[in-house]
């Protein structure tokens, strides 16, 4: 698997968990409570998978890649990325606020969270469709296999260090339990 094929794997697991998140808000929105132990699963996946694995490998391996070849064309889609990340980790980070020391997600705090769920559901599935349809399509074409291929290596090693060594598809199917 080349390196731009694992951060599209990335990019179709994390996709899986925004359409979980969003039922999830769905039923918070719609029944006004939640349990938190989903809720802390889901949190945990996007601050692990998507913040300590998937956005590392993009800003300090593939970023740090184009930049370094001065490829001053991805400036601007690299800084809007890179606040695009942000974003998404402070809304995560609101939700993980709101959520601890909860033991049921319930009354005004259940719509505060279905919204921030929304929210964050809403800025990744953008991101990620701006990654794949643009970022994506560039560095193919501006950057040869040989050119991406210590890339690989690196990403691995960086879904192994924020994984603990567990493998990518156990990991998530512990999302889904």
């Amino acid at each position: 698997m080349s390196a731009m094929d694992i951060l599209e794997y990335d990019h179709r697991i994390i996709t899986a968990a925004c359409a979980l998140a969003s039922e999830f808000a769905d039923t918070l929105a719609t029944e006004g409570q939640g349990a938190t132990g989903t809720l802390r699963r889901l949190t945990g996946f996007f601050h692990t998978f998507v913040d300590d694995c998937h956005c590392l490998k993009e800003e300090r391996v593939l970023f740090a890649l184009l930049l370094k070849r001065r490829m001053s064309l991805f400036l601007g889609p690299i800084t809007a990325l890179t606040n695009e990340h942000q974003k998404s980790r402070l809304l995560m980070n609101r939700v993980q606020s709101l959520l601890d020391g909860q033991a049921t997600v319930t009354g005004a705090t259940t719509l505060t969270i279905a919204g921030l769920l929304n929210d964050y559901v809403n800025l990744e599935l953008e991101h990620l469709r701006k990654e794949s349809e643009s970022l994506f399509p560039m560095v193919d074409e501006m950057l040869s296999t040989a050119q991406l291929e210590p890339l690989t290596d690196e990403f691995l090693r960086i879904e192994q260090e924020a994984l603990h060594g567990e493998p990518v598809e156990q990991y998530v199917r512990r999302l889904r339990q």
